[in-house]
């Protein structure tokens, strides 16, 4: 998910964001550094700094000292964004010379950065990712990198035997769904404010597709969480996890794809505090949908 104000966040069931910020931004960092330490955050954020094309390995000391600075309890900044290839940014086109592609792209994988690549395709450009993905692999051998390419579309689907050969999550608004039959690394994502962030919209659209309605809640739930590494705190119902919970009107399960994406929240809880409310006075029924959809669908 993009980024937007926490209390709209909240009434459109999301509990976590990654935000692949395009800009040089310590401003905006020292403002979430500052929310957190008044404990002021209600969702948790994955805010990734942006790498410039034009200077290579050189800022990549800068990240790491924005790493050390800018952390906190439901923030982190541990994960790079860049422009693939091709991929058009505020300012403009975006062309990486591939040598300095796969050299930026291993040395912050030796740096323990996640790296999160922006990529709308053709076809050869989604191949020239994964070359640096590859290069980055041969350089400093396997890790639990989860590195990911965001805007996967269908010209990327011939590139499938690669990302489950090299490990790259997939995320998509929504993906195709031959990424999903084949069991590439996925999650869902909104590409706000290019497209509304409210996940049942992206969830109907896969369903539609054929994608089952668990693998799409599964995309934007305890996938999301490990997409950003969070997965043993959140993204399910489980015991001893937070309680980052949404609740809403109708059982999802009992809904044709159409009507997916009418359903509402009625109530978003955040480290088991509600951070929104719309029950409007359901309260005996709020009861009875909460046990329902911890025991049940596990959502």
């Amino acid at each position: 998910m993009r980024f937007c104000r926490s209390s709209k966040i909240s009434h459109r069931s999301v509990t976590s964001v990654i935000v692949p910020i395009h800009y040089p931004t310590d401003t905006f960092l020292e403002a979430m550094q500052a929310l957190d330490n008044e404990n002021k955050l209600t969702v948790r954020y994955d805010l990734l700094q942006w790498a410039d094309e034009n200077r290579g390995t050189e800022q990549i000391p800068g990240f790491v000292e924005r790493r050390d600075k800018y952390k906190g309890k439901f923030f982190k900044t541990d994960s790079i964004k860049i422009f693939g290839t091709g991929a058009s940014s505020t300012y403009g086109s975006v062309v990486w010379n591939q040598e300095t592609l796969k050299k930026t792209v291993a040395e912050l994988d030796r740096q323990k950065f996640r790296v999160y690549i922006h990529n709308i395709g053709p076809t050869s450009t989604y191949n020239l990712m994964l070359d640096a993905f590859e290069y980055a692999l041969q350089q400093n051998g396997p890790r639990d990198a989860r590195h990911m390419i965001t805007h996967v579309s269908d010209e990327a689907i011939p590139t499938i035997p690669r990302f489950k050969a090299l490990n790259i999550r997939a995320d998509g608004h929504p993906l195709p769904k031959a990424f999903f039959d084949a069991g590439v690394l996925v999650n869902s994502s909104s590409d706000y404010p290019v497209r509304e962030f409210f996940p049942m919209t992206r969830i109907a659209t896969g369903v539609k597709s054929g994608v089952a309605l668990n693998t799409m809640l599964n995309s934007h739930t305890i996938q999301g969480a490990e997409a950003m590494f969070t997965e043993k705190e959140t993204g399910s119902i489980e015991v001893g996890k937070a309680a980052d919970l949404v609740v809403m009107d109708q059982d999802l399960f009992k809904l044709s794809a159409d009507q997916l994406e009418g359903s509402q929240v009625l109530m978003t809880l955040f480290e088991g505090k509600v951070v929104y409310d719309n029950l409007n006075g359901r309260a005996a029924g709020s009861n009875e949908m909460v046990v329902e959809l911890a025991d049940g669908h596990k959502h």
